[in-house]
């Protein structure tokens, strides 16, 4: 039972993933790959001063992998460098 709310709230998070798209004209951008899975992410980064005004992502790969990457974006906005 409780894996299965696990598996729901990931499968949610996967499907509304926040920050999902490319960026016009990021301040940073990062790729990268896994060579091992094939996982794929790109990272955009909008600054503004020294905090991070907007975060987004693209890519393809795994559940997690995608899932992990939006909360990422999610939890670096108004970050100070």
């Amino acid at each position: 039972m409780e894996n299965e709310i696990y598996r729901e709230a990931l499968i949610d998070l996967f499907e509304n993933a926040k920050n999902r798209g490319e960026m016009a004209n990021p301040d940073l951008k990062s790729h990268v790959v896994n060579q091992l899975c094939g996982d794929e992410v790109s990272l955009y980064l909008k600054l503004k001063g020294d905090k991070v005004e907007s975060a987004m992502f693209s890519g393809d790969g795994c559940l997690l992998s995608q899932v992990s990457t939006s909360l990422l974006t999610s939890h670096i906005e108004s970050l100070q460098l």
